[in-house]
C-alpha cells in the first residue's frame, strides 16, 4: 500500500506503520499513480515511472519526456497500455512499445467518417469496467469512453480493398491502390507502403514460403520478395484482362482468376514449379471462375458464374474439375455469381453470392435468412469460425455476424468500420484470431481476439401500472382490466437500445422492433400469462436473454373458484333430484316396455312357427308338383322318341323336334326347382364316392359338343397332370355345376371359344387338404361390374332383357353357389363387359390311392415337334399344355407367322381366317361339318376331329396325319374324315 504526494510512503503491515521513502529524482506533486509490472507509474505535472528499493527505502523517479501536464487520473488498460486524464487537455493513451513510451490523444470517432475532439476536456477521475468501457468523471458531466468493436487502420488511402492476405510471420498485406504491410504490435499497428515498379495497378495477392505473388490490372503476374524486389514475372495479357484474384494452396500452387478483355474467358489456371496449367471446357469448367480455396484436407474448390456452373471441385487424379452445382432453391438467371465461400463443419460449404448466403451440404442447398435484412442481399465475403459461427460482408450493409443458432448481429460504421460498402473477398481471420475487414474506404480490424458480439444485458422492470394505478409484482389483474409496464436495459447509451416483446402462448413470434420500452394490454381472458421482453443494444451487440414477467388475469366472477364451487354444488343437487325423478320414471316405463316386449315376443314366435310351417308346406308342394309334372313329361319325351322312329315328313319332324326341345327345357326347369327346394329345406345330401374328374369333364363337354358345333364355338379343356386319377366327392353334383356353368357360357357366347381348366393347388400354410381350381372361361357378352355382386342370388339375372333374349329362370348360378358351398368350396366370377367371363370354382380334394397307369403314346411320337395355330392365344396355350401332358413336344404358332423349320406336324383350331397349304401335315380341330366344307374347297388338312379334348380322338387324328405323310408320292390322298369320339363312362 503506497501513499504518494509531495513525499512517498509505504505501509508496513507487520509493523503497522508508514515508512517514508527517499526519492532519487524530482517527485513533484503526484496526483495519481497505478501499479505496473516493473513498479509504479505516477502522474502530476508530468508522467514518471517509480522503482522502489526496499533495502534502503529509496524510490527512483524517472520522468518521461512529454509535453503532457496536469495529469489528474491514471488507469491500466493492459500490460503496456494506460489511459491518462488531464486537468484541461482531455484523455490520452499511454503505450509502452518497442520504441519506448508513446503518448497519443484519445479522439472521438462517432462513425467511420467522422473525427472529433474528446468532448470532456477537464477530467477528475477515470474508472475502467470490463465489457462497458472507461467511465470519465468531469466538471462538465459524466462520460463513457467505449472501445469500439473494430479499429480503423490509420494512414491508409480511401480506396476499395482489392485483397487482404497474411504472410507466414503474421504480417497483414492489403491492396488499396498500392500494397501496404500492416505489422501488428500489441494494440498498435505499423503501416508501411511497399514500393514497387509494376505494370498496372496491383489487384491480387498470395504468399508462398519466401515469395509474395502480385497480379495487376494489365494481366501481369509477379513473384517478388516481401520488400518488393522482383524475382520473376509472367505476361497473361494475351489471354485476357486484369488478374483480380490469387490463391496459394497447400501444395504451393498459385491459382489465378482473370477477367476477360476482348474475348470471353472460361476456366482458371495455376502456376507451380513445372509451369502454367490452364483449365477450360475440356477439363469440366463451363464458365469463368471467380474464387479458389482449398479445404483443411487439401481439396481444391472453385466458385464461378451461372446457375448451373457455380461450384466445382478439382480432381488431381484426372487433372480435371467436377461440377458440384445443384439446382438453386429460387428463380434466377445466368448472372448468378459466387463471390466468396468458406468451409463449414461436416463437409458443408457457405456460399456468398449475388443472391444471398447459401448453405451447401451433400445433395441439398438452402438460402439462409439474414435477420432483418432480405435473404437475397448480395454477399461479398464469408469467413467461418470453428464454433460454427459466420462473419458475412454485405454489398452495402456492413458486416453481419451469424451465431451458431444463426442469430444475427449487425456491424456498421458506428461499430468502427471504415465504410459499410464491403470489398470482394476482403475478410481475413489472422493467426492472432483478429478479424480484418476491407471496405471501399479503408481497412478495419477487431479490437479483441476471437471476436464475438456481446449480449445486451437482460432488461429489468422499471414501472408496473394496473388499471392506471401503480402496481406491484405478483399483483393480479382484474377481469377485463389493463396492465402496462416499462422496462430498461442497464447499459449505455439508452437511445440505441431496441426491444421486442412476446406473450407466451398468445404470440408465437417476437413482435417487431420497438424503440419504446413500454408495453400494455387489456381485455385479456382470465388465466396465467408470461410476458417475455428482450433487448438489443445498437450496432455490434446480440439480443439479450429474455426477461420473463408472469402475471394472472382474474376470471369473471362466475368463473372464480368460490363461484364455480357453489355452482357445482347447486348443479349436483339439481342433478341428483332430476336423476332420482328420472330413475322413477324410467323404472315405470321399463315395466311397461317389458310387458309389451313379452306380448310382442309371443306374437313373433307364433308368426315364426306359422312361417316355418308355410315354408315346409311350400317346399313339399314344390317337390310334389315337380315330381308329378316330371312323370308325365318323361312320358311325353319318351313318346316323342318312339314317334321319331316312325316315318314322318319334314314338317312333322320339325314339329316333333319342337316338342322334344320344349320337354327337355321343362324337365331342366323342374329339376332346378326341385333341387332348389331341397336346398332350402336342408334335405339335399351329398353322395361321396371315388370318381374321375377327367372323365366328368369329358362327359360334360361331349354333351355340349353338338350345340357348340352348331354355333361354331370351339370347346377346349385342360386337366393338370398333378390331379390324381381318382378323388373323393359327389360326382353328380360336380357334373351339375359344370353343366350349369358351360350351359351359361354357350348361352351367352356367339363366337370364339369356351375353355375348361382344372388345376391342382397343393395345401397352403395352415391347411390340411389340397384343392382343385376349375375355371370355365368364355368369350361372350360379359357381365357389368355393378351386376356381379348379386349374380349368385336366386331368380336373379343381369337385367330383364337377358331373360327375354336368352331364357332361363335365374336359378342355375344360385344352385351352383349352394352346391359349391355344400361341398366346402368357393365360387367367384371375373368378367369384363364385351370381352367375356370366367367362373372360378375351388373345391377341396381328397385323393384316392390307385396304382399308377402308364400313359400310352403313339410310337415315335416323342420325336415329333407339333405346332398349334389358333385364333385365340389362350386356346393354343391350353392345347399345347394337353399335348405336353401326353409327352408330345408342342409350341403355339401365331396364325400369320411362318411355320418354323423344325415343326413336323401342325394342328389348326377352327375357325381361322383362311386355310393355307403347308409343307407339313395339318390336323383340323373344330366342330362337326367343317370337313365337307373344306374338302369341297380343296382344303389342305390330313385329318380332322371335333373332340380335341378326347385323348383317343386326338391320337387317332395324329396317327391319320402321320400315315398320310408316309403315303407314296403320287398316291391318292385318303379322304379327310372326322375321327369318332368314344364317350368315356
Amino acid at each position: 500500500l503506497w501513499a504518494l504526494g509531495n513525499r512517498a510512503f509505504r505501509y508496513d503491515r507487520l509493523g503497522d506503520r508508514w515508512i517514508e521513502y527517499s526519492t532519487e529524482g524530482p517527485l513533484g506533486a503526484c496526483e495519481t499513480f497505478v501499479q505496473t509490472e516493473s513498479g509504479l507509474m505516477g502522474g502530476g505535472q508530468g508522467i514518471f515511472q517509480l522503482r522502489a528499493s526496499h533495502s534502503n527505502w529509496l524510490l527512483y523517479v524517472d520522468t518521461l519526456t512529454t509535453d503532457l501536464q496536469e495529469i489528474t487520473s491514471l488507469i491500466t488498460l493492459g500490460p503496456s497500455s494506460w489511459l491518462a486524464g488531464t486537468q484541461a487537455h482531455g484523455l490520452w493513451a499511454v503505450q509502452n512499445g518497442p520504441e519506448g513510451i508513446s503518448i497519443l490523444p484519445i479522439i472521438n470517432y462517432p462513425d467511420g467518417h467522422k473525427v472529433e475532439a474528446f468532448p470532456l476536456a477537464r477530467i477528475h477521475h477515470l474508472r475502467f469496467k470490463a465489457n462497458e468501457g472507461v467511465w470519465v468523471s468531469s466538471p462538465d458531466g459524466l462520460g463513457l469512453a467505449i472501445n469500439r468493436f473494430f479499429h480503423v487502420i490509420p494512414r491508409l488511402p480511401h480506396y476499395p480493398a482489392s485483397a487482404i492476405r497474411e504472410d507466414d510471420l503474421g504480417d497483414v498485406y492489403a491492396i488499396f491502390g498500392d500494397i501496404f504491410r500492416i505489422k501488428p504490435h500489441k494494440d498498435r499497428y505499423q503501416v508501411t507502403n511497399i514500393p514497387f515498379s509494376l505494370s498496372g495497378v496491383p489487384t491480387g495477392l498470395a504468399f508462398t514460403p519466401g515469395t509474395m505473388w502480385v497480379s495487376t490490372s494489365t494481366g501481369m503476374l509477379y513473384a517478388m520478395d516481401k520488400q518488393g524486389h522482383m524475382q520473376r514475372q509472367w505476361d497473361f495479357s494475351e489471354r485476357g484482362g486484369w488478374i483480380f484474384y490469387l490463391h496459394a494452396d497447400q501444395q504451393q500452387r498459385v491459382w489465378a482468376c482473370q477477367a476477360p478483355e476482348n474475348k470471353p474467358i472460361v476456366g482458371v489456371f495455376y502456376l507451380d514449379e513445372t509451369g502454367t496449367h490452364y483449365f477450360g471446357p475440356r477439363h469440366g469448367l463451363n464458365e469463368r471462375i471467380l474464387v479458389v480455396y482449398d479445404d483443411p484436407d487439401g481439396r481444391v474448390f472453385c466458385g464461378g458464374i451461372g446457375r448451373h456452373s457455380y461450384l466445382y471441385r478439382y480432381l488431381p487424379e484426372q487433372d480435371s474439375f467436377r461440377n458440384l452445382s445443384l439446382p438453386l432453391p429460387f428463380p434466377t438467371d445466368d448472372n448468378f455469381e459466387v463471390h466468396d465461400f468458406a468451409f463449414g463443419s461436416e463437409g458443408s460449404i457457405w456460399l456468398g453470392t449475388t443472391h444471398g448466403l447459401l448453405h451447401y451440404q451433400g445433395d441439398t442447398i438452402v438460402r439462409v435468412g439474414l435477420g432483418n435484412f432480405e435473404a437475397e442481399t448480395e454477399i461479398r465475403s464469408v469467413r467461418a469460425l470453428p464454433d460454427g459461427s459466420l462473419w458475412v460482408a454485405t454489398e452495402r450493409h456492413g458486416i453481419l455476424f451469424l451465431g451458431p443458432g444463426l442469430e444475427v448481429a449487425h456491424f456498421t460504421e458506428t461499430s468502427g468500420l471504415s465504410d459499410e460498402a464491403m470489398g470482394y473477398r476482403a475478410l481475413l481471420l489472422d493467426r492472432r484470431h483478429h478479424l480484418w475487414a476491407g471496405t471501399f474506404e479503408g481497412l478495419s480490424v477487431t479490437a479483441q481476439a476471437n471476436p464475438n458480439p456481446a449480449k445486451t444485458p437482460v432488461p429489468q422492470l422499471r414501472h408496473l401500472v394496473i388499471n392506471d394505478k401503480p402496481g406491484r409484482p405478483g399483483q393480479s389483474i382484474p377481469h377485463r382490466g389493463r396492465i402496462a409496464l416499462e422496462v430498461f436495459s442497464p447499459t449505455y447509451p439508452q437511445s440505441s437500445i431496441r426491444y421486442q416483446y412476446r406473450l407466451v402462448g398468445v404470440q408465437r413470434d417476437w413482435q417487431p422492433l420497438l424503440a419504446s420500452p413500454a408495453w400494455s394490454r387489456d381485455t385479456l381472458p382470465g388465466g396465467t400469462y408470461t410476458l417475455q421482453v428482450r433487448a438489443r443494444q445498437g450496432s455490434g451487440f446480440r439480443w439479450s436473454d429474455p426477461l420473463e414477467y408472469t402475471f394472472e388475469v382474474e376470471e369473471v366472477w362466475y368463473l372464480q373458484k368460490w363461484a364455480m364451487l357453489l355452482i357445482f354444488l347447486t348443479g349436483a343437487l339439481l342433478m341428483g333430484f332430476f336423476s332420482w325423478f328420472n330413475a322413477r320414471h324410467i323404472l315405470t316405463r321399463n315395466e311397461d316396455l317389458q310387458a309389451q316386449v313379452a306380448a310382442r315376443t309371443h306374437e313373433l314366435e307364433a308368426a315364426r312357427v306359422r312361417a316355418e310351417a308355410a315354408n315346409k308346406a311350400k317346399s313339399a308342394f314344390l317337390a310334389t308338383m315337380s315330381h308329378e309334372i316330371r312323370t308325365p313329361m318323361n312320358g311325353v319325351i319318351g313318346m316323342t322318341d318312339l314317334l321319331d322312329a316312325t316315318p314322318l315328313n319334314a314338317e312333322q319332324r320339325e314339329y316333333l323336334e319342337i316338342i322334344r326341345s320344349s320337354g327337355h327345357n321343362l324337365i331342366h326347369i323342374i329339376n332346378d326347382i326341385l333341387d332348389f327346394s331341397k336346398m332350402e329345406a336342408g334335405k339335399l345330401r351329398l353322395d361321396i364316392r371315388p370318381y374321375s374328374l377327367h372323365e366328368v369333364i369329358l362327359e360334360v363337354l361331349a354333351t355340349f359338343s353338338p350345340l357348340a358345333a352348331k354355333k361354331e364355338i370351339t370347346l377346349m379343356y385342360w386337366v393338370d397332370s398333378q390331379i390324381p386319377p381318382h378323388i373323393k366327392g359327389d360326382e353328380d353334383r360336380i357334373r351339375q355345376v359344370l353343366i350349369n356353368l358351360i350351359n351359361n357360357a354357350l348361352k351367352f357366347t356367339e363366337r370364339g371359344a369356351i375353355t375348361v381348366e382344372a388345376r391342382w393347388s397343393p395345401p397352403q400354410a395352415g391347411a390340411e387338404r389340397a384343392s382343385i381350381e376349375m375355371r370355365v372361361q368364355d368369350t361372350g357378352i360379359g357381365i357389368p361390374q355393378d351386376k356381379q355382386a348379386g349374380l349368385f342370388q336366386a331368380f336373379t339375372q343381369v337385367d330383364a332383357t337377358t331373360s327375354r333374349k336368352y331364357g332361363g329362370t335365374g336359378l342355375g348360378l344360385a344352385i351352383c353357389a349352394q352346391l359349391v358351398q355344400l361341398m366346402d368350396g368357393q365360387i367367384a366370377v371375373e368378367s369384363e363387359e364385351g370381352v367375356g367371363s370366367t367362373f372360378i370354382v375351388q373345391l377341396p380334394c381328397v385323393p384316392v390311392p390307385t396304382p399308377p397307369c402308364p400313359v400310352e403314346i403313339l410310337p415315335l411320337l416323342n420325336t415329333y415337334r407339333v405346332g398349334v395355330r389358333a385364333g385365340l392365344p389362350h386356346v393354343a396355350r391350353l392345347l399345347c399344355l394337353r399335348l405336353q401332358s401326353y409327352g408330345i413336344l408342342a409350341q403355339p404358332i401365331a396364325p400369320e407367322a411362318d411355320i418354323p423349320t423344325d415343326i413336323q406336324l401342325v394342328m389348326t383350331v377352327a375357325p381361322l381366317p383362311a386355310a393355307t397349304e403347308l409343307a407339313v401335315p395339318q390336323i383340323l380341330l373344330g366342330f362337326v361339318g367343317i370337313p365337307a366344307k373344306l374338302r369341297a374347297e380343296g382344303g389342305p388338312f390330313a385329318a380332322f376331329t371335333s373332340q380335341p379334348g378326347d385323348k383317343k380322338s386326338l391320337m387317332a387324328a395324329i396317327q391319320r396325319a402321320m400315315v398320310q405323310e408316309a403315303a407314296p408320292s403320287g398316291a391318292e390322298p385318303a379322304p379327310v374324315a372326322e375321327v369318332p369320339s368314344e364317350r368315356m363312362r
